[in-house]
């Protein structure tokens, strides 16, 4: 063989061994397989399943709750601030069936006894419980 077909067939070479080189570096591609067979079960992901009524998603939405209205009667004047948590549950369920009977919200009170605000006649207290639970417990009520 002559100088010049070795040059090339050595350039030609270089080139394809630079080319896989560069690839192999470059080892983000979707399509690597894994490198072992324990790395490929810990990536698959569980089957979706429904949650069952009364779960994590109540007990998440009560203490949502909770921290709404706490915070909200923290903030301002509160009229009820010894409340026990069954006292705010059993006002926010008042409230969502109310609210399902067609009452309107804008003056209603679902505390025994609350006065309202002296500046547009508004109770605070329920409407921190209100709006609790429109936003928690009963989201239906909404719109």
């Amino acid at each position: 063989m002559n100088r010049t077909a070795i040059a090339a067939v050595a350039a030609v070479l270089l080139l394809t061994l630079t080319g896989c080189a560069e690839s192999a570096d470059n080892a983000s591609d979707e399509r690597v397989a894994p490198a072992s067979a324990s790395e490929e079960a810990t990536e698959t992901p569980a089957p979706l399943e429904a949650e069952e009524p009364g779960t994590a998603a109540d007990d998440e939405a009560e203490s949502a709750f909770l921290e709404f209205v706490r915070g909200r009667l923290e903030t301002f004047p509160s009229q009820i601030p010894d409340a026990t948590d069954a006292q705010l549950f059993d006002a926010a369920a008042d409230a969502c069936e109310r609210i399902r009977g067609g009452e309107s919200v804008e003056k209603m009170s679902v505390i025994d006894g609350e006065q309202p605000s002296e500046v547009g006649g508004y109770f605070y207290d329920s409407n921190a419980i209100i709006a609790g639970a429109q936003m928690h417990l009963c989201p239906d009520t909404m719109g």
